[in-house]
């Protein structure tokens, strides 16, 4: 079966691709691509680098749309400095130019931005998890977070005053992440997926943190409104094994937001998503191709490691730091128990019908109510590889609402250097920063980086570095349950150690049950280097990979692709002021 909705895309998608592809080539991109189906009208898209190693994905309900929305997504990524962090790149790519992400940035001070964007200072302010951090903290944070004393502004339109004003492009970065970028086949069409991805993440902020109860979306409604989309999730719930729940995410404030929950009744296990759109049906499809993407089929849900297990109590771990960046990223982890209950926190209010409908009209919806909730808009132009992209940042709402403090600066430090100290030498003293600072619930950036571990190999990292800083207690708490063989011998060391077990004894025991192995692992527990067990394994498992010769020639594609985006930054010379005229063709006043 393949849903018939009109999708509102201003150019048929292989035309997208088609057109995109022609850029990329002018650019000597090979882009490479898989394309998944999961059930009917699910597909996923794998789009892939070849030279410079760096990938996006995409869905949609056909194999033509899933392509069209990865290529797309690639173009965001490139405009907007998402593709790959430019801070990795070489200090003659970043030099290149003479700027750092856009032709018309200004270099300032960090202390400057109270004055020159006293509406981001705010943000700033609210990042920090507290009202009683004071302004020169802040900015001391952000210098360790930037690793710079400044920051380029780059001039954004704010559509309530009718200018343009300078905002600090690389903090907005941080602080909202790839949150509120969009690429279109035109500007109203990248600027409608700016605007519903900014306000679905606000939306799913607010239920989370606010304990809210959405209501719960009659069947029947569901059925009238979108009758394909009814099919589907009739399809997979007559499966018998998962219950499929559609939320009215609108906050009670019109936002066109909607949440499913596709609950597992045998495992008491639950995964949930959000989807916007100002018409009803494209907003539930999209909740419905997220909910499959990277995922084969729907039997394979019943055995997907990323499904939540309900906890009674689960308000408190919804929020730590860790499980919302997942519930941002991939809309895996934690809701809070309101989330579930029938006793809602606002009526459901049947959506607007438009007689007619098209991207202009999405987007002068989006932006009215927007404005009728007191919000304002600052819009960019990063059309610079000549599809249409753009940048949208709305105060508050844009926020990722991760908490910029001194122990997220200390964890970037680390996740920063750290494959350089898995492959070498990792000094003592950063062996401490790690251990206060990345492995805390609030933590994410190691484990962002270290995706590929398994829970496992992470808790052998923490146990070992624990363990070198002279914590074995703690140590031998995280390794608990550990299966790894060299775990396990630091494991049995520490407990004969904590035991009072001669030392002699313990070297002959372990020789006993390790082999020849154990000679070399004792030598570096007895140096106060258990750190270098993990170092081995992750050599061995080939987790460790050394920087081949392909790695280095990644790195310096990916120097010259960065080169080519200032060159296109340079060359199209973008004037924001055109955001006016742009908005007025829309018939937004």
């Amino acid at each position: 079966m393949i849903i018939l909705y009109s999708k509102h895309k201003d150019a048929e998608p292989l035309q997208t691709v088609k057109t995109i592809k022609a850029c990329y080539t002018l650019l000597q991109l090979n882009m490479e691509y898989t394309i998944e189906k999961h059930v009917d009208s699910v597909y996923s898209a794998y789009l892939y680098d070849v030279d410079g190693q760096w990938n996006v994905a995409g869905k949609g309900t056909t194999e033509s749309f899933c392509l069209a929305s990865a290529f797309g997504e690639s173009m965001e990524h490139l405009c907007n400095h998402f593709a790959f962090d430019i801070s990795k790149t070489s200090e003659h790519a970043k030099a290149y130019g003479g700027f750092l992400r856009y032709y018309d940035e200004i270099l300032l001070p960090i202390e400057a931005i109270e004055d020159v964007s006293p509406i981001v200072f705010r943000d700033m302010q609210n990042c920090c998890g507290s009202d009683r951090v004071e302004k020169a903290e802040i900015i001391e944070i952000w210098k360790q977070l930037l690793q710079s004393d400044q920051t380029p502004f780059v001039p954004y339109y704010n559509i309530s005053s009718g200018k343009t004003e300078l905002l600090p492009d690389a903090i907005l970065s941080k602080m909202c992440g790839s949150n509120g970028g969009g690429s279109g086949n035109t500007p109203e069409e990248a600027i409608g997926h700016a605007l519903d991805e900014a306000i679905e993440r606000y939306v799913k902020y607010k239920i989370v943190f606010n304990n809210l109860t959405p209501p719960t979306i009659p069947q029947e409604y569901v059925r009238k409104r979108c009758p394909e989309l009814y099919e589907v999730i009739r399809q997979i719930e007559a499966q018998g094994r998962f219950n499929i729940i559609v939320k009215d995410a609108s906050l009670g404030k019109g936002f066109s937001v909607i949440c499913i929950l596709v609950i597992d009744n045998q495992t008491q296990r639950y995964l949930t998503n959000f989807g916007a759109h100002p018409c009803f049906e494209i907003a539930l499809e999209r909740c419905l191709t997220e909910l499959f993407q990277d995922h084969e089929c729907v039997s394979c849900l019943i055995d997907r490691a990323d499904m939540t297990d309900w906890i009674a109590h689960a308000d408190e771990d919804s929020t730590c730091l860790s499980n919302w960046v997942s519930l941002l990223r991939d809309d895996i982890g934690s809701v809070p128990n309101s989330v579930f209950l029938d006793k809602a926190s606002w009526e459901f209010v049947p959506w607007q019908i438009f007689d007619t409908y098209n991207n202009r009209i999405g987007v002068i919806h989006q932006l009215r109510l927007l404005k009728d909730n007191g919000c304002d808009v600052f819009i960019r132009d990063n059309s610079i590889l000549n599809f249409p992209v753009y940048k949208v940042y709305i105060p508050f709402l844009s926020l990722s609402h991760i908490i910029f403090d001194n122990r997220l600066a200390e964890e970037t430090v680390i996740a920063n250097h750290f494959i350089e100290y898995l492959s070498n030498e990792f000094p003592l003293d950063k062996k401490r920063d790690a251990c206060r600072c990345a492995f805390s619930k609030d933590a994410f950036l190691l484990r962002m980086l270290l995706h590929n571990w398994d829970r496992d190999i992470f808790d052998f990292l923490h146990a070992s570095l624990l363990f070198d800083i002279c914590e074995p207690e703690k140590a031998l708490l995280v390794l608990k349950d550990t299966r790894i063989d060299c775990a396990t011998f630091l494991k049995r060391y520490i407990e004969m150690t904590l035991s009072g077990v001669a030392l002699n004894e313990i070297v002959a025991l372990l020789r006993v049950f390790y082999g020849d192995k154990a000679a070399t692992w004792l030598k570096q527990i007895e140096k106060g280097n258990a750190f270098a067990l993990l170092q081995e394994h992750c050599q061995n498992s080939g987790l460790l990979k050394n920087r081949d010769e392909n790695t280095k020639k990644a790195g310096l594609f990916r120097d010259k692709l960065y080169q080519k985006i200032k060159d296109a930054s340079k060359r199209t010379a973008i004037d924001q002021n055109r955001i006016s005229n742009l908005l007025s063709s829309f018939g937004y006043v």
